[in-house]
């Protein structure tokens, strides 16, 4: 595929692991995961450089410092 500008690999985040994130940085892409709807795994793709996450309650992000 030819990059335009930016491109990202956009998945449900139950496919995503540490490895995969890395995988997709390294091969050029951004991470986009969805529909994250527990605080917990919202900070697990975080914290694993997920470049966005779409969740269906944005009252959740609230709760992140």
């Amino acid at each position: 595929a030819t990059c335009l500008s930016e491109c990202a690999i956009i998945c449900h985040q139950r496919f995503l692991s540490e490895k995969r994130v890395k995988a997709i940085h390294d091969a050029g892409f951004l991470a986009l995961a969805y529909t994250v709807n527990r605080l917990a795994r919202f900070m697990r793709l975080r914290d694993w450089g997920v470049d966005a996450i779409f969740a269906d309650d944005p009252r959740m992000l609230s709760q992140i410092d």
